[in-house]
């Protein structure tokens, strides 16, 4: 059932639509939206009282504004804030270093500046060690 009201709120699953779109049905408790057949794709919901967004294709999560991607979480869990490719479970800024951080996998956490690998400062946490990596003068 789709309900177009005289407000222009459009519901699907609902006569009353209290919002611009307003999905409801009475088991499930969340949408998916798919592409080009495929059965597996986002899903916006609600299960066990908590909320989820859940990409369930193999690719990576991407959020932004702006029309810029700003956060990325990829399709192996690491997560990048200013970064397109996160090498660590958490990456804040650009993947630049001195070659002491190479190792990027075996960090939980690279921050850096938007640097060269020359003129570069950051910090890495890695299991019992922090790394700080001084900018050369």
């Amino acid at each position: 059932m789709i309900m177009i009201k005289a407000d222009g709120n459009v519901g699907i699953g609902t006569t009353t639509p209290a919002s611009q779109l307003e999905i409801s049905h009475p088991t499930f408790t969340r949408s998916k939206f798919t592409y080009a057949g495929n059965d597996k794709g986002l899903t916006i919901g609600n299960w066990a009282n908590e909320a989820y967004i859940y990409n369930e294709l193999n690719t990576d999560l991407v959020f932004g504004t702006n029309d810029l991607a700003r956060v990325r979480i990829t399709n192996d869990g690491n997560v990048g804030i200013g970064t397109s490719s996160p090498n660590a479970t958490l990456q804040i800024g650009n993947n630049v270093g001195d070659g002491s951080m190479d190792l990027y996998s075996e960090y939980q956490a690279i921050l850096f500046d938007g640097g060269t690998p020359i003129n570069s400062y950051g910090v890495g946490i890695r299991p019992n060690t922090f790394v700080f990596n001084s900018r050369p003068d």
